[in-house]
């Protein structure tokens, strides 16, 4: 589902299903003969609150779902931060053309995978807008490093990244 539409739904699904229940009601009114009209009016009020229903537990199991997420990416974040840190030490008033060993490379690529992941998710609307904005800000932190950055660009050419692009974190 696209994010926005996502959003949107989730932030006004009260407002939608009343809506939906006026509407069933205005349209009872005028077509339902007048000795059923009680009952599809009825009907129509339980039909916005199982609405409403349905939306606040969808809205209750994306919360805990997005609760996993977090816990699952900072958890990985936290096990990568030290060796992560010693390549942006390393690099960050090196050129781009500096070369990493083959253990900075995996470091680096291991990072990108889980940003990628983050984004996969933020892109799906399974991880707020808060998270990534947060966690976009962290990327570009390490992108100041202009072999990181190199690196980076790299990788994300080949196109294994879920769409995530140099691009996507300026927007």
């Amino acid at each position: 589902m696209n994010s926005r539409f996502h959003r949107f739904i989730h932030e006004n699904y009260i407002w939608l299903a009343i809506i939906v229940a006026v509407c069933a009601i205005i349209i009872v009114l005028f077509i339902a003969k007048d000795d059923r009209r009680q009952d599809y009016i009825i009907t129509s009020i339980a039909g916005g609150g199982g609405l409403i229903y349905f939306f606040q537990k969808q809205k209750l199991e994306e919360c805990k779902l997005f609760g996993d997420y977090f816990f699952r990416f900072n958890q990985e974040y936290l096990k990568q931060t030290e060796k992560l840190d010693r390549v942006f030490e390393k690099t960050k008033n090196e050129p781009a053309d500096f070369l990493l060993s083959p253990e900075d490379l995996l470091t680096l690529h291991n990072y990108f995978d889980l940003c990628s992941e983050e984004f996969f998710f933020w892109n799906l609307g399974r991880i707020h807008v808060d998270a990534w904005m947060a966690w976009r800000k962290g990327i570009k932190h390490y992108l100041t490093s202009p072999r990181i950055l190199r690196e980076f660009r790299t990788q994300m050419t080949e196109g294994s990244y879920y769409g995530l692009t140099e691009d996507k974190l300026d927007s």
